[in-house]
């Protein structure tokens, strides 16, 4: 997914997301440099900040759905403390938050493993010739 995309898809939930948007690109340029062992990998195998991106979007659209805008703001919201979880987290972050607890809960969840549900989707995008932004609906 394109940043610009992803900025829009974030503002579509969270009115003034910009700032936030760039905070989750830079996370998901260091997950690729993770999934890339430093890069030491020919480009195509691996997962690029755009896959990254294409996850993170499709995670918030199952929150949004689930939880609606308010509970999905708040797991965008998480890039400014700045605590980014990965996108295999996102989904007990928002059940957490939806169950009436605090952002600033959610750093300490994650050192201690209790985000991790298990259900990592193996369906990011190995490359960017599958990564498609149409998959996020948008709703503004």
């Amino acid at each position: 997914m394109r940043y610009e995309d992803f900025t829009a898809y974030l503002n579509s939930i969270r009115p003034g997301s910009d700032a936030t948007a760039a905070r989750w690109l830079e996370w998901a340029k260091e997950l690729e440099g993770m999934d890339s062992s430093g890069y030491e990998l020919p480009k195509g195998a691996y997962k690029t900040a755009e896959n990254f991106l294409q996850e993170f979007s499709r995670q918030l659209q199952k929150i949004q759905e689930r939880h609606g805008d308010e509970i999905a703001g708040q797991v965008i919201s998480l890039a400014d403390i700045p605590v980014c979880p990965f996108p295999w987290e996102m989904r007990l972050a928002a059940e957490h938050l939806a169950n009436g607890g605090n952002l600033s809960d959610i750093e300490q969840m994650e050192r201690e493993g209790t985000l991790e549900d298990g259900q990592y989707p193996n369906d990011i995008p190995e490359n960017d010739r599958d990564v498609n932004s149409e998959d996020i609906q948008f709703q503004m």
